[in-house]
């Protein structure tokens, strides 16, 4: 906030500079910076998260953390609410069936193997 005046200033900031900003502060990191940006500043930027890590590396895909934001980027239409809506989708099933270990049962699982 001392860095750009208030939220209503961060308007003019670019996504990526706003980024590089929180991860400045101490103790934000990447998830932490794209969440703020994507839910609570409505910015396209794709949250990558412990659950949605636990489900691509099921489906055999090993890309690191931002290589992984940059391919679901890359992959899903410009559009905040695209991006809230798959991450939300991702976090629900991982619950569903990554934390309560129902690997047998995943359709993830058992389509790639």
């Amino acid at each position: 906030m001392e860095t750009y005046g208030g939220v209503d200033k961060m308007a003019d900031i670019s996504t990526p500079h706003l980024r590089t900003g929180l991860l400045n502060v101490s103790g934000i990191g990447e998830e932490t910076a794209d969440s703020i940006l994507c839910y609570g500043l409505f910015r396209t930027s794709y949250v990558i998260d412990a659950y949605t890590e636990r489900m691509i590396r099921c489906i055999g895909v090993t890309e690191k953390r931002q290589d992984l934001k940059r391919l679901f980027e890359e992959c899903l239409p410009n559009d905040n609410y695209v991006y809230r809506q798959t991450h939300a989708h991702i976090v629900e099933y991982a619950k569903e069936f990554c934390g309560k270990k129902r690997c047998s049962e995943c359709i993830l699982v058992s389509s790639s193997g």
